[in-house]
């Protein structure tokens, strides 16, 4: 089984604990080295199309090739995917929150294999 580093955890833990508050997205970890941010602002739709499961499949490959480390990934396919859902108007918070614990699920499984 594959350890989630501290900020991709407390990520997780902000999005799935979140049920009975409004949705609070997680931040992104600064990211140093303005060459890897650049990769991942590259390769990263910012947007719902990550639902498609080729899309993020596709963006999970890309990330990677590109030699983007795991947690990098998982941390900010999460943080976007959220920003875009909590953007969605009429939308309740609760459905808000399920679709972006589904999405954490799925991106969770794609980037370190089933972590079950």
């Amino acid at each position: 089984m594959q350890k989630l580093s501290l900020p991709v955890g407390m990520a997780l833990l902000l999005v799935l604990g979140s049920t009975a508050w409004a949705l609070e997205c997680p931040v992104p970890a600064k990211i140093d080295d303005a060459a890897t941010a650049g990769k991942i602002q590259e390769l990263l739709p910012a947007d719902t199309d990550l639902d498609a499961p080729d899309a993020l499949q596709t963006a999970v490959f890309n990330l990677k090739t590109a030699g983007i480390p795991e947690d990098l990934i998982l941390d900010n396919l999460i943080a976007v995917y959220c920003a875009a859902i909590n953007a969605q108007t009429g939308v309740s918070d609760d459905e808000k929150t399920q679709q972006v614990q589904a999405f954490s699920q799925s991106a969770t499984e794609m980037v370190f294999g089933d972590v079950d």
